[in-house]
């Protein structure tokens, strides 16, 4: 009798552990669905989010249109005037609406540059626009003593240096540094990065040379331009620099392109912390800051 009631819960045990096997597997496979109809779930509404900005988009822009009083914009730009920094800019409109006594001009900070009518519907003029301006362009539409108004959101005039000249996107020095015997040594290698392809007119940096200063006054000045190119943008850097301990040396690097702009990027930067010069804070500034050939800066 004990026999078979031990095999009896046995038995029974055979079957809950089967049981709760089968149950994990069922779970498991239903876990899984989940995840699949959450997953598509997901790319269902990503997907009809995507089509609800699709149509927000295009109907704004039917909005604009319509709204708009001109039916088509085109601009072109040409090549940098060196001489005194400005790009020709052609613009041409084509107003909706044109009577006997149609003017149009078009406004660019406190400046206005009449189009002439270049046939039957359309308007156009070459404006030579600063390269470092940053105003918008505003059309002014005149017609039967009414005067009306539109930013050309097409004309793209402001940011025109990216186009035309060559950029430092980074500079930064790597190696020792120390400061001994009134002396803050550094022994390394200064690397930069530039930007010099795409550009409209193929315009590079003609030189490049690396300036130190010691609180703002520039004690020492080095042409690198022949390691820059041969050296794949690196200039090395054995120097020595008498300074107090509560002096602060800067490294930057100064680079004339070919339309005679001075790019200058701070490289390294020291400053003592407490008394100790040798434990000097190093920094990159990130920023090309551009100059005008006069050394006056572009933006402050």
């Amino acid at each position: 009798m004990e026999n078979k009631r031990s095999k009896l819960l046995i038995g029974v045990i055979v079957v809950l552990i089967a049981g709760l096997i089968a149950s994990i597997v069922m779970i498991y496979d239903l876990t899984e669905k989940v995840e699949n109809l959450q997953a598509s779930f997901s790319n269902q509404l990503s997907s009809i989010n995507a089509s609800v900005n699709s149509i927000y988009s295009n109907v704004d822009e039917a909005l604009k249109k319509q709204a708009s009083i001109v039916s088509g914009v085109e601009e072109n730009k040409g090549n940098l005037n060196e001489a005194d920094l400005t790009v020709p800019v052609s613009i041409k409109v084509v107003p909706k609406a044109i009577s006997e006594d149609t003017k149009l001009s078009v406004e660019i900070g406190d400046k206005n540059y009449p189009l002439s009518k270049s046939n039957a519907t359309e308007y156009s003029a070459t404006v030579n626009v600063p390269l470092f301006n940053m105003e918008e362009a505003v059309l002014l539409i005149e017609s039967k003593g009414e005067t009306k108004t539109e930013l050309l959101e097409n004309v793209y005039i402001t940011d025109m240096w990216y186009s035309y000249l060559p950029m430092i996107n980074h500079a930064d020095f790597s190696g020792s540094s120390g400061y001994t015997n009134g002396s803050y040594t550094l022994n390394g290698t200064i690397h930069i990065n530039c930007d010099e392809s795409a550009k409209m007119d193929k315009r590079g940096f003609e030189k490049i040379s690396l300036e130190a200063s010691v609180n703002g006054k520039k004690v020492w000045e080095q042409d690198g331009t022949d390691a820059f190119n041969k050296n794949d943008g690196e200039i090395p850097l054995t120097k020595g620099f008498e300074m107090k301990q509560t002096d602060k040396l800067t490294v930057d690097v100064v680079a004339a392109d070919g339309a005679g702009i001075i790019h200058r990027y701070t490289a390294h930067s020291s400053g003592p912390v407490g008394s100790k010069l040798d434990e000097m804070i190093e920094s990159v500034y990130a920023g090309d800051v551009l100059h005008y050939p006069d050394g006056t800066q572009v933006f402050k």
